[in-house]
């Protein structure tokens, strides 16, 4: 008498089945053999706390507000030295609160005084931070809340500042990742959809772009949504070029074979607090399988309650994995009727694998942190691309207006530019003086903290001190790079680097006449010039007989 083998659900592991494979089984193998995970871990994370700041802080804040609402009337962002960082002229207007701070790495929420039922403050930590802190998720964590308690509850009550700790701010949502090259990828094809498990009555839908497929969406938002996308798709639309770098830094210090030229594919889960903290993570499977929703009844009922941080933080994988196979997972089409018991696809089981060790992952190193970081600022580079759009765009003015007035609009506007970045760099280079100013207090009372904490402090202070006076050179690399730019279009006869003065109409026509001449021979004479010039000034037709050579 034969016994058939039992299928292990939970684990997403199936026995090896006797038999040639199907053909669907054999193309998903070898799909497999491609796929590589490159990063996991903590892509978003938000944290309550039940902390108020005091009443000389909601002052400063209310004059800050009002500060910043009259600097966005001039184009520029408010930082009051007190805080060091930007204060938004209307809060946050999605989520109620009306005072929001940002940082380079973080953003606060703070409630309002009447607001006497919701947290005190919220802070949103953001996925570059979460990967590039010198301590890895967790150190960013501790960062942003020693932040909050130094600047924002520095004269508040004790009982305020130790809710605002790592031991007991709560969970509010938590953004779950791993990346991968090669493998499956989605692609809208027939039949696809069906090889997703998921949530009865889920709502998802596909991206497109023209005809290819980006990804899908499962899930409308809380509790919990899942995301599978075209991440590489998705930063070259944002023009994020740290990604790759951080990506590169990663896969080479893991020793993981990481193609710069081929997609990088994401499986994201989006969890808010009541998911986290409720069996909302074993909802009933679309697949109409009994056994399986008892099964992940079972496994979410296994989890720990992981509203806190400590409890996150030591349980990431075992939620990664109770999602990606009891809430979706992708499996290989079968003759079985019952797609719960289709086996499980190669790729997402190499992903369910590899999440736990690329999560747990050490920080990088302070030099890899160095690259990672400098590849941040490459955006900027996008404002001389905008700036020399503008020039080409103002030769069209030129054109049509004969007189170069809108070349002292492009320099007006550079040096505006200038005068902003100079603002920003000083801000950047206070800021960093002060972040310096307490670690290093903090090393000088060493006394009650153990060696890796001091070693921490160190390399956190060496970051510091590798990225100080770089903040303020930034306007004059722009500058510099700006003059270059003039002078490219100025050595092509394009456009001048300087405007000669203009006192009167006979030194305009003066400065026009050979252009205008050279113009009006290779047009065909005086009467077709004036002739374009009309259409392309008023964007009409110009009436029959208006302009004749004389």
């Amino acid at each position: 008498m034969t016994t058939k083998p039992m299928l292990v659900r939970s684990s997403g592991l199936e026995p090896a089945r006797r038999g040639r494979p199907t053909k669907a089984e054999a193309q998903a193998q070898a799909q497999a053999h491609q796929a590589v995970a490159l990063l996991a871990g903590l892509d978003a994370l938000m944290v309550s706390s039940q902390g108020r700041v005091s009443a000389e802080v909601y002052g400063k804040l209310r004059e800050a507000k009002e500060a910043a609402k009259f600097a966005e009337h001039s184009g520029s962002a408010h930082c009051p030295d007190w805080l060091s960082a930007q204060v938004k002229p209307k809060g946050d207007r999605g989520g109620g609160y009306p005072y929001l701070i940002e940082t380079e790495d973080f953003t606060v929420k703070v409630a309002g005084e009447a607001q006497t039922m919701w947290p005190g403050l919220v802070i949103e930590l953001r996925s570059h931070f979460l990967h590039a802190h010198p301590s890895g998720a967790r150190g960013a964590s501790e960062e942003a809340l020693c932040w909050t308690r130094d600047l924002l509850l520095y004269d508040a009550k004790e009982s305020d500042r130790q809710v605002t700790t790592f031991e007991q701010v709560s969970v509010s949502r938590v953004d779950l990742h791993i990346d991968w090259q090669g493998g499956f990828v989605p692609t809208y094809s027939a039949g696809e959809e069906r090889r997703f498990i998921r949530p009865r009555r889920t709502l998802w839908h596909p991206f497109n772009e023209g005809n290819t497929c980006l990804g899908y969406r499962f899930g409308s938002g809380k509790p919990l949504m899942a995301r599978l996308y075209n991440k590489t798709a998705e930063r070259k639309k944002r023009h994020d070029e740290s990604y790759g770098v951080l990506l590169q830094e990663h896969t080479s210090a893991q020793g993981i074979p990481y193609a710069s030229e081929v997609d990088v594919w994401r499986l994201e889960f989006e969890l808010h607090r009541e998911a986290v903290t409720s069996l909302k993570l074993a909802p009933e499977s679309d697949a109409e399988d009994t056994d399986a929703d008892f099964e992940a009844e079972l496994s979410a009922e296994e989890l720990p309650h992981v509203g806190m941080l400590p409890k996150l933080f030591a349980h990431l994988d075992a939620i990664f994995q109770h999602l990606s196979y009891h809430w979706l997972r992708l499996v290989m089409s079968s003759a079985t009727k019952v797609r719960a018991r289709w086996p499980l696809d190669p790729t997402w089981a190499l992903l369910r694998r590899e999440f736990g060790r690329l999560a747990d992952a050490p920080p990088l190193s302070p030099d890899a942190l160095a690259v990672v970081r400098g590849a941040r600022y490459r955006g900027r580079a996008r404002l001389l691309r905008k700036m020399a759009n503008g020039l080409l765009n103002s030769l069209e003015v030129e054109d049509t207006s004969v007189a170069s007035a809108s070349l002292t609009a492009i320099q007006l506007q550079a040096t505006k530019w200038e005068e902003a970045m100079r603002r920003r760099a000083e801000k950047e280079a206070e800021r960093l003086q002060s972040r310096r100013a307490r670690l290093l207090a903090q090393l000088e009372h060493t006394e009650g903290l153990d060696q890796v904490a001091e070693d921490e402090l160190r390399a956190r202070l060496a970051v510091i001190e590798e990225g100080r006076g770089v903040a303020l050179e930034r306007p004059d690399r722009v500058r510099h790079r700006l003059q270059t730019l003039l002078g490219v279009f100025d050595a092509y006869g394009v456009t001048a680097r300087q405007i000669k003065p203009v006192v009167s109409v006979a030194d305009l026509v003066e400065q026009h006449r050979e252009a205008l001449e050279t113009e009006a021979v290779e047009k065909g004479g005086v009467a077709q010039l004036l002739h374009d010039h009309f259409q392309k000034l008023y964007k009409v037709s110009a009436p029959v007989g208006t302009f004749e050579a004389n």
